[in-house]
């Protein structure tokens, strides 16, 4: 035997196993991984051993790929034993097709078309048990492809789970660019699958494990019946240190392969881009908030429901770190049923580190409540601070009559306005400090209405002001500790539209809010000690509370500079300027500058304040937006910041 013998790792044992339980899989790995090895490997031995009466179909996304792959088909081929072999050899061998009549087996390679049409027809041309779709997110119109493939042959996969014949769905790619037709529909898919986990080796049976991937992925519309129905997918991204592979070996290969900017960011490092797209980080903390993805170091599985929770915490170190300090529960609520999952992310208060995510869907809120009481019941030193929006109110409902049924005080341990307001309403709080059984029981409907992150237009719980300075100094205090490889890909996959921050189309930004709402307690939540939360320990230990002189801190620095300076040229443009689209774009460009401002907590910058002056005043002498002040920088108007409200009509720059 000449061949390299194919080395078991991560990326094809999840490939294999899940295969073989008929799940359809997404496996996104970086080049020269054997991502597309390990589905041809499988391919030659359905063909030679393991199936009969099946076809196996193969989508690549151009015909020197289709090439390669059934070129790589054969040499496998060549490298089995002479008793394996089953195809004859007067019997087609090319590099469209391979047939193995004794096992009436037959191998088919195809090409998707840019014609929209043309794709449709090639989709549904396909009838077949066995799909594998190659460098998925490069395929012209794969959506269109994909969903007609699979229809196409949904009746002959009934057939082989009638017979017991092999069966699925592979689907392989490097990250792709989100702002491309074909790149995005893959993201998308991505997006909505659940998380791959060795987890998911412990389900007690086939059922059980579709009950675990429906109940941790996100649901979509079925083409064929119209409904939602979750997705029967799981998405396993492996990076080079899962697949065993060293930093250095990812260094050189880089190196010998000259790729360079965002085209090694998706070929090398599963970056999925969006070149066209302004991004609302910069540079610098793009590459921390990057940086510090961790591997899950335990996915607990909930007996309620199957929910999988992503520990970044040993699991024998779990109990002992939750008592060694006081957590936040960021939760972004949904329906569960719908295209939002419920998110969830746990943060140490002293450190600002992300120690364990959760994504949940197909579920019954008040299942999900009992779970949550759990955490409550498991953890006392935890504050869990609830989008209130939608389904949210009445899960609080719910959570408010649990907690009392347990002693436990709903106002200590849910975030709650009469708390964050004591100032401006001292009665109201001096009620809820009572002793449970001394209060009014009617005090709970009476402020119900209190609990939870309402999204406000204006104030503190401001849209616009959580996802602009919020954002910014979380990402500047606790970007090098978000771990969380769904938060993280949310968060980079951000995009300003329109002067206002927001998710791509068919983008998701959940684990975002979740992620957003435990920080945000941190920076601006008042009256904490009500809570039991020691503001004197608040972040104290996070790695970037301290100022330095690193290489990374100093490049920071310069960059912020030059936006200040950036944003001090654009306001000098916007006094003068008399043309009224100059003005839009001007101001346009004023505000996507100003969504990678990180300010101080000296610093105060209004964008809307700055336009509303300048609007005011076009012929007064020019000010400085910025003053030096020390080793940062403070604004002239100390008004709170405001972030995208979104482009102006053209009337407002009009006399």
């Amino acid at each position: 035997m000449t061949g390299d013998p194919i080395r078991a790792n991560r990326g094809n044992i999840a490939l294999y196993w899940l295969f073989f339980n008929h799940i359809t899989t997404i496996l996104v790995q970086i080049r020269q991984t054997g991502k597309s090895l390990a589905p041809d490997v499988l391919y030659t031995w359905l063909g030679n051993i393991g199936a009969s009466g099946t076809e196996i179909n193969i989508v690549t996304k151009d015909e020197t790929l289709r090439a390669t792959n059934f070129t790589r088909l054969k040499d496998i081929e060549s490298e089995l034993p002479f008793y394996l072999k089953r195809r004859g050899k007067t019997e087609v061998a090319n590099s469209e097709e391979i047939k193995i009549s004794k096992l009436r087996n037959l191998i088919r390679g195809h090409l998707s078309n840019t014609s929209p049409k043309m794709a449709l027809k090639v989709g549904r041309g396909i009838t077949s048990t066995i799909f594998g779709f190659d460098e998925a997110s490069y395929i012209p119109n794969i959506e269109i492809a994909l969903p007609a493939a699979l229809a196409a042959g949904s009746a002959a996969r009934d057939i082989a789970r009638n017979t017991g014949q092999p069966f699925g769905t592979l689907i392989t790619t490097t990250a792709g660019m989100k702002d491309d037709r074909d790149g995005r529909y893959v993201f998308r898919l991505l997006s909505e699958s659940a998380v791959w986990t060795e987890e998911f080796f412990n389900a007690r049976n086939l059922a059980h494990l579709e009950t675990m991937i429906r109940s941790n992925s996100r649901s979509e519309i079925n083409g064929v019946t119209g409904k939602k129905q979750s997705a029967l997918r799981v998405n396993c991204t492996f990076s080079h240190r899962q697949l065993g592979l060293t930093d250095e070996w990812l260094r050189r290969t880089i190196e010998e392969s000259e790729a360079t900017g965002d085209d090694a960011r998706r070929d090398f490092l599963n970056h999925w881009t969006s070149g066209s797209l302004t991004s609302p980080f910069t540079t610098s903390i793009t590459a921390i908030i990057r940086d510090s993805e961790k591997p899950v170091l335990h996915a607990e599985i909930s007996e309620i429901q199957n929910f999988i929770t992503r520990w970044y915490i040993p699991e024998d170190q779990i109990e002992r770190r939750m008592r060694s300090s006081f957590f936040t529960i960021g939760l972004d609520t949904s329906d569960a049923a719908g295209n939002d999952d419920i998110a969830l992310v746990l943060r140490d208060i002293k450190t600002g580190e992300v120690v364990a995510a959760g994504n949940y869907n197909e579920s019954n809120l008040i299942h999900f409540c009992d779970w949550l009481v759990l955490w409550f019941t498991r953890f006392d030193n935890t504050l869990l601070i609830i989008e209130r929006r939608s389904s949210a109110i009445a899960m609080v409902d719910y959570l408010i009559i649990k907690l009392l049924s347990l002693g436990i005080d709903p106002f200590k341990r849910i975030y709650n306005r009469v708390v964050q307001d004591k100032e401006e309403n001292f009665e109201r709080y001096r009620e809820i400090c009572k002793p449970l059984h001394a209060r009014d029981p009617g005090i709970y409907s009476k402020y119900k209405s209190t609990f939870g992150f309402a999204t406000a237009g204006a104030g503190y719980a401001n849209r616009a002001e959580l996802y602009g300075s919020t954002m910014q100094n979380l990402a500047k205090y606790t970007g090098d500790s978000v771990n969380d490889k769904t938060v993280i890909d949310q968060m980079l996959s951000l995009v300003i539209k329109n002067g206002r921050m927001d998710h791509e189309i068919g983008g998701h930004d959940d684990s975002v809010i979740a992620w957003l709402l435990s920080g945000w307690i941190l920076l601006l939540g008042k009256n904490l000690d009500f809570y039991g939360i020691n503001n004197r320990i608040v972040l104290s230990e996070c790695k970037r509370n301290q100022e330095d002189n690193s290489p990374e801190k100093l490049y920071q620095r310069k960059e912020q500079a030059e936006l200040r300076d950036d944003i001090q040229v654009v306001v000098e443009k916007l006094k003068s300027e008399k043309d009224l689209y100059a003005l839009q774009r001007l101001e346009h460009q004023l505000r996507i500058l100003s969504n990678k401002l990180i300010l101080d907590n000296t610093e105060k910058f209004s964008v809307d304040a700055v336009l509303d002056e300048i609007r005011n005043t076009r012929a007064a002498p020019a000010t400085t937006v910025f003053n030096r002040f020390g080793s940062g920088y403070k604004a002239s108007n100390p008004l709170s910041v405001t972030y995208g409200a979104g482009a102006r009509i053209k009337s407002s720059w009009e006399r």
